[in-house]
């Protein structure tokens, strides 16, 4: 999928915000992020990576403890699938996808969806 930088930019805005305000449901590792400008630098060329796994009791419980790369694709596809009703969530996630104004509690449930395919927590 070709995107614009804007856009592109937006969605590594949005892994950021996951990693720094996660509510602890997900363990981050190999965080990556930057620009044009080098690491941990803002540009006009933004980057952003991770991965992430579950650690919630249900999931570890159930041996799913695997790490998975996280990047703006993966945020698009979260994006994607609580816009299209696939995965339920609660109306002011939806309110802040569509006004692309994305708190903590949005970026978590964008991760959620693109993780585990649903919303477990909160």
């Amino acid at each position: 999928m070709v995107r614009s930088q804007e856009r592109e930019n937006y969605l590594a805005g949005i892994l950021t915000t996951m990693v720094k305000t996660g509510y602890g449901w997900f363990e981050f590792k190999n965080y990556k992020w930057g620009s044009e400008n080098g690491p941990a630098t803002f540009g006009n060329e933004e980057y952003a990576s991770v991965e992430a796994r579950d650690t919630g009791e249900m999931r570890v419980a159930a041996g799913d403890e695997e790490f998975v790369e996280v990047t703006t694709n993966t945020v698009a596809r979260g994006m994607s699938l609580l816009k299209s009703g696939k995965v339920h969530v609660g109306s002011h996630v939806i309110a802040q996808i569509h006004d692309e104004d994305i708190d903590s509690d949005g970026a978590d449930c964008i991760l959620q969806a693109a993780i585990l395919g649903e919303i477990v927590y909160g």
